[in-house]
């Protein structure tokens, strides 16, 4: 039982269900710091800290050196030990002038450390995690000498202290004191140290014989806190503990985090650093008994609340309940009894119930966890005008608590940062509503796991998706009430909540079907000597394959369906799909002969331009009216290389192309398009295409295997500002680009994009009105529905709207806003627009 609870624990602290940190370092790895809250405190205190990247790099090891440094500053503070020298060399491989010198040296003279036996210290050597403990025992005060921390049998010593006094505590896995530490383990045990207590030695006498100096020290002995009386005790134990001795800035009081559980929050010189939640004693995300429960807090060593003779009613202990945050009622103990006798089922499957203990082992906190999902309606951004608040937001639709109103959760969510950065609209997410309510305050959001597969069993309690079976989630059974799944779905994306359980299903996102443009038919011998057919192609995801085929009807795929392969002719495009028990494929669709039908594979008639939102395809002696489906693929092959490209393209007229088509009750998709044509005849997207601003510095890089100095540049693709763009030299404006092999850095190529026939167009000049989405540049006027707009002024206005920019041009007045942009000739449509000069700001 005791293993259960553990692994459902760890599995809700995964979760980021525990930590709420206000003020805490936001470094850009938090998803990977184990220990967050001792790394919070170490670097709200500046003991240690991140890299000027902003991550913090919790797995990387520690060295002896950087483990000096901490121990200074946590005895001395990171001021003083920041100024710390060494006179002279503390060992013969650690000169003055290493930047670890000084700290090294204050904990030699200490008595902290110690070298090696040839006079060494080894600085940029890993340590053990004995030897930090050591180093950490050190400045609790413990004597090496006296406490048998050298010589023989040292690290035994050192682990039997350190464990006993709980540097270890809440280290994940056992402790391996012959581990080299990492930075996040080291933070953990320099936090333990803080609420450790301080050791002093009663007696101590020398006495000096032939030159050989023999110290006497009695036992270490724990320091009381007399001098508490007035200050903050941070460890209420009525002994001095490191951090009431060295840390006075340090704060800590009692709190409930935002699941109402009890929790404690650090203050550092007054500034919250975060609030932390208390570990439950037992927890469950399953139906679970109250009589159970029960026994299983007795079990575990914990007291339910006993009536007290002699005191009022209202006065009697109780157990404080609280449900997604809210404090809903104090359960009495007859209550609490009734659910006992009447063996009450609570919760269920995705509900998460922890139970908490107060300092004498009674139970005396219930914490419920109901998790939700909804959808995501819109993304909120912050606006131009009060650039000092945060307004980002996402708007969402809950789907289980159907009479619930859209509702606007702001940022202050637990986990809303991570999650903003990784929805779009259409999206679900995991939520928690405060109080379990209809409100829009909500607790935490998070990104469910997806699973996306065949639905092949439903019932009332499951289903069966891509061959796993997953227990419907409370919420979502009490949703079905006694319904189930709709089997008619063949393939759907199930979403899980943090817990495994599947909480909500919907249809498998519309793709196109795979394609395969034929360049070559051919037959070989297999290895065993057998003439099979074979084809070399292009698939719409752009990879070069070399197949075997079968034909003929009653072909099974994979999935058991019968179908029928065609026999492919050479720079056609064809459907396929993957055949049981085979490494064959089977190319679905004829050759523009018969009725049109799903998968069926057709002529395009290119007389005329072809990118438009609808297309009349022959089929046979049939005009079939089909739509580009959304994720349709253009594939340009050219002397066998290909290009292949998203969404409808142009093709130059006459050019022979050649579709497949999907059927969705009775109306025809394009999924794919094959042009045998060069390339360059394709038109060319805003996303190859990059625009250079103002020269920001040089570099120096190889190029073909020799250096060669290069200018840095602000660019931008689709809006995008490039991390790392070079080039010899240029004016500002667009240009074709290429990345260099060795550097990966993007190079101009060739002079500046000049626009031909079928390819986008460059435009510039002052902005003379905005009326909708129309942009008028002169006297010509250009549709901007639908455009990438980015302000690269550097005037902080973020203009990326054409509202945005037509209050740009309101307020500049007389000053002009200069646009550069790509634009479709044909219908002066722009699909990406920069603002490059606006008042006195230039890119």
């Amino acid at each position: 039982m005791k293993k259960f609870l553990s692994l459902v624990l760890a599995l809700v602290m995964t979760m980021s269900l525990v930590t709420v940190s206000a003020g805490a370092k936001d470094f850009t790895d938090n998803s990977k710091i184990n220990y967050k809250e001792a790394v919070d405190v170490m670097s709200a205190a500046k003991v240690i800290d991140g890299y000027a990247e902003g991550d913090f790099r919790p797995a990387n090891t520690l060295t002896r050196g950087a483990a000096a440094k901490i121990i200074c500053n946590l005895i001395l503070g990171p001021t003083t030990a920041e100024a710390l020298v060494a006179d002279a060399a503390p060992y013969k491989d650690v000169p003055t002038t290493n930047v670890f010198a000084g700290y090294i040296a204050y904990c030699a003279k200490e008595g902290i450390i110690s070298g090696y036996a040839d006079g060494t210290f080894r600085p940029a050597a890993t340590l053990s995690g004995y030897a930090f403990m050591k180093m950490l025992l050190g400045a609790l005060g413990y004597d090496a000498t006296t406490e048998g921390y050298i010589g023989n049998n040292w690290s035994i010593n050192v682990a039997k202290r350190a464990l006993n006094v709980g540097l270890d505590d809440d280290l994940k896995g056992e402790f391996n004191g012959t581990k080299a530490v990492n930075r996040e383990e080291a933070c953990l045990y320099a936090f333990n140290t803080l609420k450790a207590p301080m050791v002093e030695y009663a007696n101590s006498s020398s006495v000096t014989i032939n030159g050989i100096t023999f110290t006497n020290k009695s036992d270490a002995k724990e320091i009381e806190n007399k001098d508490a009386s007035g200050k903050t005790v941070i460890i209420e134990d009525d002994l001095l503990n490191f951090c009431e001795k060295y840390f006075t800035k340090l704060d800590k009081k009692t709190a409930s985090d935002d699941f109402g559980r009890p929790a404690h929050e650090w203050k550092y010189d007054k500034k919250s650093v975060g609030t932390y939640a208390d570990s439950a004693v037992l927890t469950y995300t399953d139906e679970v008994k109250a009589n159970v429960m029960a026994d299983d807090a007795k079990d575990a060593g914990y007291d339910l609340p006993e009536t007290v003779i002699g005191v009022a009613a209202d006065k009697q202990p109780t157990i404080a309940l609280y449900v997604n945050g809210y404090n809903t009622k104090n359960i009495t103990i007859k209550e609490m009894q009734d659910e006992i006798d009447a063996k009450t089922a609570e919760g269920g499957k995705g509900i998460a119930i922890e139970l908490y203990a107060n300092d004498d082992d009674v139970i005396n906190r219930i914490v419920v966890i109901k998790t939700y999902i909804a959808k995501v309606d819109s993304i909120g951004k912050d606006k131009t005008s009060t650039k000092a608040v945060d307004e980002r937001s996402l708007t969402l639709s809950p789907v289980q608590l159907k009479d619930t109103s859209v509702a606007r959760y702001e940022d202050d969510t637990i986990g809303f940062d991570d999650v903003y950065s990784k929805v779009a609209k259409g999206d679900y997410v995991l939520y928690v509503p405060y109080g379990d309510t209809k409100t829009d305050k909500v607790v935490s959001i998070m990104i469910p796991e997806t699973v996306e597969g065949a639905l092949t069993y439903t019932s009332t309690s499951a289903v069966k998706v891509g061959g796993e079976k997953y227990s419907l989630a409370k919420v979502e059974k009490d949703r079905l009430n006694g319904k189930t799944y709709d089997l008619s779905s063949k393939t759907v994306n199930l979403y899980l909540d943090q817990y495994g359980y599947a909480i909500y299903s919907d249809a498998a996102d519309s793709t196109s079907d795979k394609a395969v443009a034929v360049l070559k038919v051919y037959q070989t011998l297999n290895s065993d000597g057998e003439l099979v057919d074979m084809i070399k192609g292009v698939t719409s995801d752009g990879e070069t394959v070399t197949w075997e085929y079968q034909t003929g009807k009653d072909i099974e795929d994979v999935d058991g369906n019968k179908v029928e392969g065609s026999v492919p002719a050479k720079n056609k495009l064809y459907t396929y799909v993957d055949i049981k028990d085979s490494d064959a494929k089977a190319l679905l669709g004829g050759v523009g002969t018969g009725e049109a039908a799903d998968g069926a594979f057709v002529a395009v008639d290119t007389t005329k331009d072809l990118k438009t939102s609808t297309k009349t395809l022959t089929v046979g002696s049939d005009k079939v009216k089909a739509y580009y489906d959304d994720d349709v693929k253009f594939i340009f092959v050219d002397d066998g290389k290909a290009t292949v490209k998203n969404g409808a393209q142009k093709v130059v007229a006459g050019t022979a192309a050649y579709a497949t088509l999907k059927e969705d009750d009775g109306v025809f998709y394009v999924t794919a398009v094959f042009v045998k044509a060069a390339a360059s005849a394709s038109s060319t997207t805003s996303d190859e295409i990059v625009y250079v601003g103002k020269a920001d510095g040089t570099i120096q890089i190889k190029v073909n295997g020799k250096d060669k100095t290069y200018n840095v540049y602000k660019a931008y693709i689709d809006g995008n500002k490039l991390d790392e763009f070079y080039t010899e030299g240029n004016a500002s404006g667009f240009y074709s680009i290429e990345v260099d092999d060795d550097s990966k850095a993007y190079i101009t190529k060739g002079n500046q994009y000049t626009a031909t026939s079928g390819e986008l167009t460059v435009g510039s000049g002052n902005v003379a009105a905005i009326n909708g989405n129309i942009l008028t540049i002169g006297d010509e006027d250009y549709t901007l529905s639908g455009a990438i707009i980015s302000d690269i002024t550097g005037n902080d206005n973020d203009i990326d709207s054409a509202s945005l920019l037509k209050d740009a041009v309101k307020a500049a007045g007389k000053n002009p806003v200069k646009v550069s942009f790509l634009y479709d000739s044909d219908d002066n449509s722009i699909s990406c627009l920069y603002v490059t000069s606006y008042t006195e700001w230039e890119a």
